[in-house]
């Protein structure tokens, strides 16, 4: 694992991973999460990451013109599930 200093948020998608999804509007919402993943903690602690990335990226979508906001929110849906299934590698766990 790279030390702190060395860490940097990259936007959306796992670093060094396969899924690199457009950040649209999410990408301080993305960061903000790669940095509570970076944090690690629990699998509880992931999960509240998790949680409020979701919370994160709706507030985002509640400022957009009211057009975009139906194909935004379930793109912050996507993105969500992806995390709760395929984020738990980028996790920085701290359970034994």
């Amino acid at each position: 694992m790279k030390s702190s200093l060395e860490f940097e948020p990259n936007g959306c998608g796992g670093k060094g991973g396969w899924i690199n999804p457009p950040d649209w509007i999410f990408y301080k919402d993305c960061n903000k999460h790669d940095i509570a993943y970076h944090i690690g903690g629990t699998e509880e602690n992931r999960l509240l990451a998790d949680e409020a990335f979701l919370a994160d990226m709706l507030a985002s979508v509640s400022k957009v013109h009211w057009l975009r906001r139906p194909f935004l929110k379930s793109q912050a849906w996507l993105y969500y599930r992806a995390v709760r299934h395929y984020g738990k590698p980028y996790f920085n766990s701290k359970d034994q």
